[in-house]
Formats: structure tokens, C-alpha cells, sequence
């Protein structure tokens, strides 16, 4: 049964509009006023389907009531209707403002009330069923991306043992390190994995920028992007004939005040990015440079580029891009940890791409003056 919070100080209007719903099958709470609204919700298990209030009423009115359902998780999704004499447009302006989900001046009719209230829990019914689907489907995308980051690593490392523990007696050196080379590449994917997702966890509670707070000390932008570039080449045990990688650093340092270990980690998801998406044989510039009192970071593949479409969405967690062609692209989190790395640092990121000819991304970081000796 669809239930209807009438908020109304006329106890008999109160009583008329409860009258007229629950001979329509609504179930009604009904409430003075605001502050009386807010004890039963605080101690309900549950909130109304819709909210329909008066805005001029003692103790807390209809506007503040409104402004706190919209800041309370609990309450955020209910659909609220202003029921009142106060038509002027400012008046109704701010409750739009405000994000009153309909408007009806009194006097009215009831019929204009129950059309108001099942047109809003049909559209939010409608809202509702299609986030779900987006859930579903996000939630489809994610455990096949994962799953397959998983599994992957997991059956060369599985395989690879295998094949050592049954024929380790009989296999030729080269064999066993070619085994073993298979097994440490497994590793690494996972480990890379579980480094990236734990970023990103410490990001989102909080303590990543609590870290940073603490411990931010001066660090030297050219050892942040060798560090990186190093990192990156461990990881996909880089071949110098297959991918080139220079590096344009300049040598007046230049400093910014942050966690040192996770802007090496972040630029090296940019170097390890442009690893991945270059040709055999490419080259990935990695350049740093000052611009207008910012350290510039940019890196640059010459690989098949990105289309203009999805530009805008390779920040987001768990996104891949043309993964039909680069299957060892990873889970999709790479450039999400670059976007929060900038973002804590007051810094900023940006991706610039033409098809077929390749991509460069870039971040951007406040700079501060040198330590002091």
C-alpha cells in the first residue's frame, strides 16, 4: 500500500486531505508540522513513498524540512509536494530551488492532488527501474572485467607451477625459465591489481587525502617521472626494441608538495598506459615541463588513438577502451587513479587523442619553491 506523509498545521484541512486519500487506498502519517514529520521519520524503519507538506508552518517549515530530506541519504529519493497559498514566482522558484518535485496553491482540488502524487510515484518508479538496470548492467561489466583479470594471471601462475612441479627433473634451464618467467608475469598483473584497487580504496575513505595532509613533503617532479618510468618498465618487463621510451626532463628541478609515492605510482599508470597501447617497435615520450607556475607531466604513445566518443569516459574506474584490440589493457583503473592522484594534489588531468595517430595524456600540479637546505 502506497504511503502518503500529509504535513499540514490546519488540522482540518489535515484531516480532510487524509480523509479523501485513505478512502482512495493510500495509508496516511500525518504530522503538524515539521519538526513533528522529522520525529516519526527518525524513528521509522522506513521512509513515506511521497511527501506532501504545507510550507508555512510553526516549529520548522515547509522549506527547511525540504532542504534537510534533500541532504539525508535516508530521505533523498522521496518525492515532496508543496501544498500552499504562497504562489508568487519567487516563492515557487525557491522550492524548485530548493528540489520540490511538484507545486499545488490552495485552494485545490483533491483529484488535483491524487494525479500530482501518482504521476510523481510513477515517474519514480520509471527512475528507479532504469538505475536499476544501470546497476545491472555495471555490475554485469565489472565482475567480467575482474573475473577475467583474475583468472588470467592466475592460470599462468597455476599453469606455469604445474608444468615446473611435474617435469622439473627432466626440463632444460631454458625451459624452467621460460616457466618462470610466466609465473612472475601472472604475479606481477595480480599484485598490479591489488596496488591499484588499494589506491583507490584508501582514496575513496578518506585516508588518502588525510595521508597527503600529514605527510606532503616537497618532491622533485624529475624523480617522480624516472621513478615512474622505471616502475612501468619492470612491470611489463619492457623490451628496448619493442617499445622505445625517452624522456624530455629539464634541469632546473621543479618541486610540488605531496605524497611522493603516489604521484610515481600515478604517472607510471600513464607510462604503463602508453606501454600498452603502442605498436611493436613505437616510442612513448614522457616530458616535463613548467607551465604558467604548474609542473606538466605528459605522456605520449603513437598508437592507434582513441575516438572522440570516449574521450570523456576514460576517467571513470573500470572503463576500457577498444578492448577487442588490447586485451592486456588491465581492469580499467589506471587512469582513474591518475584523475584522483591530480585531483588531491590540486592538480588537474587531461587526454587529448586523434585516431590512428595516438594519445597524450596530462597532468598539470601546482608548483611550490624548492626545499630549503
Amino acid at each position: 500500500m502506497t504511503e502518503v506523509m500529509v504535513i499540514e498545521d490546519n488540522a482540518a484541512l489535515r484531516e480532510s486531505i487524509a480523509l479523501e486519500l485513505e478512502m482512495r487506498g493510500y495509508k496516511i502519517i500525518t504530522a503538524a508540522d515539521g519538526r513533528q514529520a522529522l520525529d516519526y521519520l527518525f524513528a521509522a524503519e522506513r521512509a513515506p513513498d511521497i511527501v506532501v507538506s504545507d510550507i508555512s508552518m510553526p516549529n520548522l517549515d515547509g522549506y527547511k524540512l525540504l532542504e534537510m530530506f534533500r541532504e539525508d541519504a535516508r530521505w533523498q529519493g522521496t518525492p515532496f509536494i508543496f501544498l500552499t497559498a504562497l504562489s508568487t514566482p519567487n516563492f515557487i522558484r525557491l522550492g524548485k530551488e530548493l528540489g520540490v518535485d511538484d507545486y499545488l496553491t490552495k485552494p485545490f482540488e483533491t483529484e488535483d492532488l491524487v494525479v500530482a502524487i501518482e504521476n510523481k510515484l510513477r515517474r519514480t518508479a520509471q527512475m528507479q527501474r532504469a538505475s536499476e538496470r544501470k546497476l545491472d548492467a555495471i555490475r554485469q561489466e565489472l565482475m567480467t572485467i575482474v573475473s577475467h583479470e583474475l583468472r588470467t594471471p592466475l592460470s599462468s601462475i597455476f599453469g606455469g607451477v604445474e608444468m615446473l612441479a611435474e617435469n622439473i627433473d627432466r626440463m632444460p634451464d631454458d625451459i624452467s625459465r621460460r616457466m618462470l618467467t610466466i609465473v612472475r608475469s601472472g604475479a606481477r598483473r595480480l599484485t598490479h591489481l591489488v596496488n591499484q584497487i588499494m589506491y583507490l580504496v584508501e582514496v575513496d575513505s578518506g585516508h588518502m587525502e588525510q595521508a597527503i595532509t600529514r605527510l606532503a613533503h616537497q618532491c622533485d617532479l624529475a624523480e617522480v617521472v624516472y621513478g615512474a618510468v622505471n616502475m612501468a618498465m619492470n612491470a611489463h618487463d619492457c623490451d628496448p626494441e619493442a617499445v622505445r621510451i625517452s624522456c624530455d626532463i629539464p634541469r632546473t628541478p621543479l618541486y610540488v608538495r605531496g605524497a611522493q609515492d603516489f604521484l610515481t605510482a600515478a604517472v607510471s599508470e600513464m607510462v604503463r598506459n602508453a606501454i600498452t597501447f603502442s605498436p611493436t617497435h613505437g616510442e612513448v615520450t614522457v616530458c616535463l615541463r613548467e607551465e604558467n607556475g604548474q609542473g606538466v607531466i605528459s605522456v605520449t604513445d603513437r598508437g592507434m588513438g582513441i575516438a572522440p566518443e570516449d574521450l570523456e569516459r576514460v576517467w571513470g574506474r573500470f572503463v576500457q577502451i577498444n578492448r577487442d584490440y588490447y586485451e592486456q589493457q588491465g581492469a580499467g583503473l589506471g587512469l582513474a587513479l591518475v584523475y584522483e592522484c591530480a585531483r588531491l594534489h590540486a592538480g588537474v588531468c587531461s587526454i587529448s587523442s586523434a585516431p590512428g595517430q595516438g594519445t597524450e595524456v596530462t597532468m598539470r600540479l601546482p608548483l611550490v619553491p624548492a626545499p630549503e637546505d
